[in-house]
């Protein structure tokens, strides 16, 4: 009797996939990808092959064929993943075992992998069906590789390359036959990154620019991109690049990236950075230093609102129709951020996890990378590590402030052999001074009146308050002190990308024709955004936030003091109601508060050198646990599902902690056509690339105490906002707490 995979149109079966034939088909999709990855475990796309090989021979069950055939009710007489993972456990291959037991629901922990294969749809099916295996299947244990040696540790990356390659396999075989038998062609490949031809480009691309800049602002960007050329040459592993802000990180960084993977054949540059507001703008540069456009697929922006939703209806396939148009990363430069990056490599999701085979062989720059959380810092860089030792990555840590992650006796899974691009002999902290910083009296507080009188005073000024609830109060007090509303401008990430982005440029245009521009914004702000102001007042923070509001000020060192000072001018002032986040972000603050008064008025200006902002994030890390989600333990005990979703009341590993959800917005006049236009399109045909395209038209908010009535979760995963959306401050805070806003 033939046996099936999948069902087709027909009822006469004609159409239908052959199991033979999906499961070759992902064992040489899984073998391809695991080759490209080049893995240091021993022989890992042969290991990858027979995953795909085994992966569904669970289907040679009489029930689950009747299943396809409308003759069986789904139960435990139909699930399949189960044999395969036996078979695995049996030839000993404990990665093969993980990955096969994940492919639907997701990595389990160990101890539930285990009982899993004991079930009766494990080893017990596998007795029963060996025969008809080994008919249809000759290759099934042919020459299957030796069992692997090494820590758990090791095996964890080894898993999560291994499930990644198999889920994409398995996706990919699906989508093809159900493309074929739809009359679909097939989504088109992105191209492979092309070094050679990228790299004149983006050359050519910082001497235009620099012919535009300023002495001595153009002649140290010039040595920073030399720098960065020259050490591209080293063997890949770690590097820092330590630049003030206004010194080209981004640009040169990207040189860095495309010499570094010609030389030593890198296939990917992941930039990865805090918030959404700066991949938007990175990615905006990057094609313009490329030279390509939005409809070629060379740059990929890639955040928590262009992944597809999860649906509420209880059919598994259903379910995985959705998770099929997740991301896998095979564009050649990607642009994402810490949430979906990080999340990604510690998810057992198996959406989440599509992309990890992606990242091996990548030069991954990791921008603004002080925002890392302190309390994931054991477990995030030992990941890292994973990535360099195993997957041929390398990695480089881009900020003007840069934290203390080398490895020490206090911070024993501190990163090694750590290399910086611009080394300290160029003295750029010195060179690339541009503000003089004022630092507040202790005991001084100011209304959100006296902020507003203070920016007024000014014709252009920024300020950068702790909480949405400031940054909203300060905006109103703004507007009413002011006789041209439209010189009054609010950021926030209640604004859908569009919105956002929109707004930045229209500051950009008022500031280059010195029109009087007063902007209001939180922390998102400080990092990347590519702002310039000659009077920034920065609400009392962590002292990297405080550096990166100053970053937006006089960025290209043009003002300057009658006496020769740096002519930008930054004042640090606590407020009346000093409130700010809790948990690190207020760590932070006290800390800087006990430096500042451990070494007293007279050495201020030491917290904005290397050295100073090295001993304050040395001295934050103490204040509490670096893993103080246990994740280190978890991974050394293959608790996949634990890692993700956490034990008790210990959450997992999540960037963010809330849970949160992509809200789409259709009624804004300015997107209402657009938007509309996009859904049509949608019900035509659901794709990835069209996903993507609804990203910028979406705002993330937190579930937790969310009125649910506000969104319309449609079936195919989208949901709709169906509240108010303001012109001025995006999602409006009378339908929704202003905290669940992200």
């Amino acid at each position: 009797m033939p046996y099936y995979a999948h069902t087709g149109l027909k009822s006469d079966q004609s159409d239908w996939q052959e199991l033979r034939d999906h499961l070759y088909g992902v064992g040489n999709g899984a073998q391809r990808r695991a080759e490209a990855t080049g893995l240091r475990f021993s022989d890992f796309p042969r290991v990858a092959w027979f995953a795909g090989l085994w992966h569904d021979i669970g289907k040679y069950r009489r029930e689950f064929q009747q299943y396809l055939k409308g003759l069986q009710h789904k139960s435990d007489l139909t699930h399949h993943k189960q044999a395969g993972a036996a078979l695995a456990h049996l030839h000993q291959r404990p990665e093969t075992t993980f990955a096969i037991q994940g492919h639907h629901g997701g990595l389990p922990d160990f101890a539930d992998a285990k009982t899993a294969i004991m079930s009766d749809s494990g080893t017990p099916l596998l007795e029963r069906i060996m025969e008809t295996i080994r008919r249809e299947i000759p290759d099934v244990v042919k020459e299957t590789p030796p069992p692997p040696t090494g820590s758990r540790d090791e095996l964890d990356l080894v898993i999560r390359m291994l499930f990644s390659c198999l889920v994409d396999a398995d996706w990919a075989d699906t989508a093809a036959y159900q493309d074929s038998i739809n009359g679909c062609s097939p989504e088109s490949v992105p191209p492979a990154l092309e070094p050679a031809v990228l790299l004149p480009r983006v050359l050519g691309y910082i001497g235009e620019r620099a012919r535009r800049a300023a002495e001595p602002m153009k002649s140290i960007r010039g040595e920073i991109l030399k720098s960065c050329l020259l050490r591209a040459e080293e063997t890949p592993g770690f590097f820092s690049m330590t630049v003030p802000t206004g010194g080209g990180k981004t640009l040169s960084g990207l040189a860095f990236a495309l010499r570094h993977a010609a030389i030593h054949d890198l296939r990917r540059i992941i930039c990865v950075a805090p918030y959404i507001t700066i991949i938007e703008q990175n990615a905006k540069v990057i094609r313009e230093a490329l030279g390509v456009d939005d409809e070629q697929r060379t740059v990929f922006e890639h955040h928590s609102l262009a992944e597809p939703g999860t649906s509420d209806a209880q059919d598994d396939r259903r379910a995985e129709e959705f998770a099929r148009r997740a991301e896998n990363w095979d564009a050649p430069v990607i642009v994402t951020t810490n949430v979906q990056f990080f999340e990604s490599l510690f998810s057992n999701r198996p959406g989440d996890c599509r992309k990890i085979h992606n990242i091996a062989r990548s030069v991954i720059i990791l921008d603004e990378c002080q925002a890392l959380p302190p309390g994931l810092l054991d477990p995030t860089c030992a990941m890292l590590k994973a990535l360099v030792d195993q997957a041929g990555c390398s990695i480089v840590l881009s900020t003007a402030t840069q934290p203390a992650l080398k490895q020490r006796d206090e911070f024993p899974h501190g990163l090694t052999r750590v290399r910086e691009l611009a080394p300290p002999s160029m003295d750029l902290f010195e060179r690339l001074q541009r503000v003089t910083i004022t630092w507040p009296e202790r005991e001084t507080r100011w209304s959100w009146s006296e902020v507003a009188r203070q920016m007024v005073k000014k014709s252009s000024a920024l300020v950068v308050v702790n909480t949405v609830e400031a940054a909203r109060q300060l905006f109103r007090e703004l507007r009413e002190r002011v006789d041209d509303s439209k010189s009054v401008f609010h950021l926030s990430s209640a604004m859908c990308p569009f919105h956002r982005l929109r707004r930045i440029e229209e500051i950009k245009k008022r500031r280059e024709v010195e029109r009087s521009c007063f902007v209001v914004s939180t922390q998102l702000i400080e990092c990347g955004v590519d702002l310039d102001f000659p009077f920034v007042l920065r609400e009392f923070g962590p002292l990297d936030g405080i550096i990166q509001a100053a970053g937006r000020c006089n960025r290209e060192g043009k003002l300057v003091a009658p006496d020769g000072s740096p002519g930008g001018e930054v004042i640090v002032f606590n407020s009346e109601e000093e409130k700010s986040p809790p948990g690190w972000y207020r760590k932070g603050i006290q800390n800087l508060r006990g430096r500042l008064d451990a070494h007293g008025p007279e050495r201020q200006d030491r917290w904005t050198r290397p050295e100073g902002i090295n001993e304050y994030f040395a001295s934050l890390y103490p204040l509490g646990r670096c893993d103080e989600r246990e994740i280190i333990k978890e991974r050394e005990s293959l608790n996949f599902r634990t890692i993700r979703e956490g034990r008790g009341d210990r959450r997992g590993y999540r960037i963010i902690d809330e849970d949160t959800e992509p809200v789409l917005i259709v009624d804004w006049p300015p997107i209402q056509e657009l938007v509309a236009s996009l859904m049509e399109e949608w019900e035509r045909r659901p794709t990835r690339q069209l996903r993507r395209k609804f990203s910028r038209y979406q705002v993330n908010v937190r579930t937790q105490n969310l009125d649910q009535s506000m969104i319309d979760k449609r079936r195919d995963g989208l949901g709709l906002w169906l509240g108010s959306y303001d012109s001025e401050l995006g999602l409006s805070a009378d339908l929704m707490r202003e905290s669940l806003i992200i």
